[in-house]
């Protein structure tokens, strides 16, 4: 979904209703045909488990990566949350225009708007800020997702 927003952004809502289409048929279409495949190779099962969920709680080698898993994420959030007092993410900007995340280094375009050093995916996307900036940076622009202040 953040794809298709960011294409609904960059290239009008019309493309993007039309790939997000194209995006669903082909996923369904992918199901039914793995779902010919299983069938025309005799993979799928025949019986279904009596008991779906078990009864009670049981400490299973499920349980252990869930458990696992749940502690890795959470010292991920941590580090993506404090990334500024970590020394993280002063390398990296947001496209005002098109949300994409841009090396400061590396970035095609950069802009100085209202005393903000803004740095831009592509040539294109500073095309499109420079003819219109308040799109981009008003209530409803690119402050939403970009961090620019108000």
């Amino acid at each position: 979904m953040p794809l298709v927003l960011i294409y609904r952004k960059f290239y009008g809502g019309r493309l993007a209703l039309r790939l997000l289409a194209v995006f669903w048929a082909v996923m369904a279409s992918a199901g039914l045909v793995t779902g010919t495949i299983f069938s025309a190779v005799g993979i799928v099962p025949k019986s279904r488990p009596l008991r779906v969920v078990p009864e009670h709680v049981s400490l299973d080698a499920t349980t252990v990566l869930n458990i696992a898993f749940a502690v890795v994420f959470a010292g991920l959030y941590w580090a993506y949350r404090n990334r500024e007092r970590l020394g993280g993410g002063s390398r990296y900007a947001i496209d005002p225009v098109c949300g994409m995340q841009v090396e400061r280094a590396n970035a095609p375009a950069g802009a100085d708007y209202e005393g903000r050093q803004l740095f831009f995916c592509s040539d294109r996307c500073a095309e499109h800020f420079r003819a219109d900036p308040a799109r981009f940076t008003g209530p409803f622009g690119g402050e939403a997702h970009s961090g620019l202040p108000g």
